[in-house]
């Protein structure tokens, strides 16, 4: 196992969100998504993705590479358009209002071009701005995840360059956003960035904010998170018990894993690395030592979507969710903003460690960790 940090950028850590805000005339007509995939096979099936539900909500067959979905919806939404065979994904914001979108299957997240309402609009400006050092960041991303490196030297320049590129995108899009807070879409991203940005920066965004965003969920969390109220689980704390179920049904509580050390990860289907964090635990499973035991939650609401996944990552270990409103409250006790996000609980039931994002040495450094306390 290499002792060499590769940064898997998490798409979906962004694309975790709802954005809203649109006209009203828009509201009335509802979506249409009218669209051309370059390339792709005649008669192929593609899903359009909610990442607020975690659901796929809308579906349609590609003929002669055009689609077209229809629908409406109540407010904007960041949502996934997925080739589920060829785990292909580009993403938009729906809402109800004529989108246009086009992209060649062979390179569909990256030649994706998507005109629609103004929260695409402002998400478009922001890509002009940060577009160049995505792309270069995460095509390394794949390139180091698939070992498509000549020797250490050369994997060690391509680490290099990646942080380089992911520094300045954040700069440029941590600027942009407090610019442009008067929206869904920038302040989701405000409130996900909130921890690198002053909260001098943010309180001044929040007292400015325009009437019609001032109530939103986003700017009442960045409202609490500034002021001290926001309660965030930590190194030290003591876990929050739920009782999640399993895909045979079968009910299990956090707490039952007591006098184990527990790893628990969040994920969902449509979180790239969260499924390179699966595929790594399956291909490895008779590694695990028998006093850890990995917990996975998902923050997939369609079962449907939950078990097709499960099933691609040969999931062996404990698998939970929840239903309906028991799902959200976990969620939000571990402040689940962004995926990857995962916890190592000590045989007490102390979190040890948090870790958002994922990388190559989570598992080494779970194993030190309970190494060194095990010594302690």
């Amino acid at each position: 196992m290499t002792n060499q940090r590769i940064i898997i950028a998490s798409l979906f850590a962004v694309l975790l969100s709802v954005v809203a805000g649109c006209e009203k005339k828009g509201e009335a007509e509802g979506y249409e998504v009218a669209g051309r995939i370059k390339g792709i096979p005649n008669n192929t099936k593609i899903y359009l993705f909610n990442m607020e539900t975690q659901s796929n909500m809308d579906s349609a067959m590609v003929v002669k590479e055009l689609f077209t979905m229809k629908g409406q919806i109540d407010h904007p939404t960041h949502c996934v358009l997925i080739v589920p065979d060829q785990n292909k994904y580009a993403d938009l914001i729906l809402e109800n209002h004529e989108i246009s979108f086009e992209s060649i299957y062979d390179d569909f997240y990256f030649q994706r071009k998507v005109q629609g309402g103004p929260e695409q609009d402002l998400k478009n400006r922001l890509w002009e701005l940060t577009g160049e050092y995505d792309t270069k960041y995460l095509k390394i991303s794949d390139s180091l995840s698939n070992q498509l490196f000549a020797d250490e030297h050369h994997k060690k320049e391509l680490m290099a360059k990646h942080d380089k590129y992911v520094t300045k995108s954040k700069e440029l899009m941590r600027d942009f956003i407090v610019k442009n807070p008067n929206s869904y879409f920038t302040l989701d991203l405000l409130y996900r960035n909130r921890k690198f940005i002053p909260k001098s920066t943010l309180e001044g965004v929040i007292t400015n904010l325009e009437l019609q965003y001032a109530n939103i969920p986003d700017a009442l969390a960045l409202a609490e998170y500034v002021s001290g109220i926001e309660v965030e689980l930590k190194e030290g704390d003591k876990i929050a018990d739920f009782e999640g179920i399993t895909l045979d049904g079968e009910f299990i509580k956090l707490s039952s894993f007591g006098g184990n050390y527990v790893y628990l990860s969040f994920w969902s289907r449509g979180c790239k690395p969260c499924r390179v964090e699966n595929r790594f635990f399956s291909e490895n499973f008779e590694t695990i030592p028998n006093a850890l035991k990995i917990v996975s939650f998902s923050t997939d609401k369609d079962q449907k979507v939950w078990e097709t996944a499960s099933k691609e990552d040969s999931i062996r270990w404990t698998n939970l969710s929840a239903k309906g409103k028991m799902h959200d409250s976990i969620v939000k006790l571990y402040s689940v903003q962004a995926l990857p996000v995962s916890f190592l609980i000590d045989k007490n039931g102390i979190i040890m460690k948090k870790f958002e994002g994922y990388n190559d040495e989570h598992y080494e450094t779970i194993l030190e960790t309970i190494s060194a306390d095990k010594d302690s």
